[in-house]
């Protein structure tokens, strides 16, 4: 990530950098989710969803530890994470992900980023939610759908990108998400969104591409 440098096993991140969400702009459709620009909100989000789900100590879904923030220059230190990329995983690496949000949604949350590069995935594939800096709690059915759609997409470009497409398979990537948190409402409003988005596949690639 641009915004952040790694320094003595700590990753020191400014939230005064520029936004990071340039990819959800390349999408010219209705974006309901509350997406914020401000820095002290984004660090805020982060710093949040952090703190309280480290105190679940999940034994799947992780968050490293906040080391220091530092409220006047908006910035935040935590630990490093060793860890594998998700692209590195192939699609096994994104039925992950699937995993990891229908967890996330079921306490509450949403991230409203789900890009792979947002996740790690450690030696015990356990996944670790490392930029959560739009990270919001709710239980607002539409957003947890948004997160989904958004990730089918950025799995459907994956797949095209590497030449697995026939891999790609939306009922499947729900089925491991339901198989988690079993409210149907959310895979059917997600489906609704991903169908209204997929024909914007080529705007998310090239972004994509600079992460593979």
């Amino acid at each position: 990530m641009y915004q952040s440098k790694v320094s003595d096993g700590k990753v020191i991140k400014s939230f005064l950098s520029p936004w990071s969400l340039k990819w959800v702009i390349s999408i010219p459709t209705i974006v309901f989710y509350p997406y914020s620009i401000n820095p002290r909100t984004r660090l805020f989000r982060e710093l949040s969803f952090f703190i309280e789900w480290r105190k679940k100590n999940h034994s799947l879904v992780r968050t490293p530890r906040v080391l220091k923030v530092d409220y006047t220059h908006l910035t935040l230190v935590r630990e490093y994470i060793e860890g594998n990329s998700v692209h590195n995983l192939g699609i096994k690496g994104f039925e992950l992900l699937f995993k990891a949000l229908a967890f996330i949604h079921k306490e509450g949350w949403t991230l409203g980023d789900p890009k792979p590069s947002n996740f790690l995935v450690d030696t015990n594939n356990r996944i670790f939610v490392i930029d959560a800096e739009q990270a919001v709690k709710t239980d607002d059915i539409r957003y947890m759908a948004w997160d989904i759609a958004l990730l089918l997409l950025m799995t459907n470009v994956y797949a095209t990108i590497k030449g697995n497409i026939l891999e790609f398979d939306p009922k499947y990537l729900l089925e491991e998400y339901l198989s988690i948190n079993q409210r149907n409402s959310i895979a059917r409003f997600s489906l609704r969104y991903f169908e209204k988005i997929k024909s914007f596949r080529e705007n998310i690639m090239k972004y994509m591409y600079l992460e593979i």
